[in-house]
C-alpha cells in the first residue's frame, strides 16, 4: 500500500537494503577485499561459507557474528575517516589539557600573590 508521499515505495526500499542477504553480501565483499592477512582466518572461513552458503547470515552462530563484528570494527577502526577523528580527539584533548595546565598555573600564581599580600599585612 503506498500513499501520495511515496511512504510505501519507500519502506519497501528500506526493507531490501536492510534483508540480512543484502548485508552478508557487502560483509562478504568488504572482508574479501583485504583477505587473511587483514582479518584472520576464522573471520575469512565464515566469509567463503557465506558466499558459498548464498550469504545466510541468519544462520551463523554467536561466535561467528562476533568474528564478523570483530573484522569489520577493525576494517572501520583502520579507515581514514576514523583516523582523522581520532588525531582531531587528541588534539582536541591536548588543548584541554594545556589549556587546564595553563589555569592551574594562573590560580598558583593568584594564590602566591594573596599570599604574599597576606604576609605583608601581617608585617
Amino acid at each position: 500500500h503506498e500513499d501520495a508521499t511515496g511512504v510505501g515505495r519507500g519502506v519497501t526500499r528500506l526493507r531490501s537494503v536492510n534483508d540480512n542477504i543484502v548485508w552478508a553480501q557487502v560483509i562478504v565483499k568488504l572482508l574479501q577485499l583485504e583477505g587473511e592477512n587483514a582479518h584472520g582466518k576464522a573471520a575469512m572461513e565464515i566469509v567463503q561459507s557465506l558466499s558459498k552458503d548464498g550469504a545466510r547470515i541468519d544462520k551463523l552462530t554467536l561466535q561467528q557474528n562476533l568474528t564478523l563484528l570483530r573484522a569489520l570494527a577493525d576494517l572501520a577502526l583502520d579507515s581514514r575517516p576514523c583516523h582523522e577523528e581520532m588525531e582531531a580527539r587528541v588534539q582536541q584533548a591536548h588543548i584541554y589539557r594545556a589549556q587546564r595546565f595553563e589555569e592551574r598555573a594562573k590560580q598558583l600564581k593568584r594564590k602566591k600573590i594573596r599570599e604574599e599580600k597576606e604576609k605583608e599585612k601581617r608585617r
